[in-house]
């Protein structure tokens, strides 16, 4: 499972991953996988064939995820390889802003309503028997 977020969402995206991770999912976090020296491109492409679970963390300026364009290419690639793409809307998203259209239309965990989102998740990600 890989985390995709932006950096003034660290602490939810960190909370998620260790909760995951206590369950059992193999979890792809950059702050645990990158080190010094590390390339942070080669080491999202290695793991990259080995994702079934993207991620996406959507806070309020989660723009940021999508103005990069090597990340851009990145999640062309997650389509290409077929790998699921679960958008989790974080509480502290405001409702008026507006999703990218590729986003839309997928089964997503909205953390704003949801009171057992991590069960939900689980659920969504058919891992409920982790």
């Amino acid at each position: 499972m890989f985390l995709s977020y932006s950096s003034s969402n660290l602490n939810e995206a960190e909370a998620l991953a260790n909760e995951l991770k206590c369950h059992g999912v193999s979890v792809w976090f950059d702050r645990w996988e990158i080190h010094p020296g590390d390339s942070w491109i080669d080491s999202i492409e290695k793991y990259l064939t080995q994702v079934k679970y993207l991620l996406i963390l959507i806070g309020n300026d989660y723009k940021s995820l999508f103005e990069n364009a090597y990340m851009r290419s990145f999640f062309r690639k997650c389509t290409r390889n077929k790998v699921t793409i679960v958008p989790i809307i974080l509480k502290s998203f405001n409702s008026n802003l507006i999703l990218p259209v590729f986003l839309r239309d997928l089964m997503y965990v909205d953390l704003r309503s949801e009171k057992n989102f991590f069960e939900d998740l689980l659920k969504k990600l058919n891992l409920e028997e982790l």
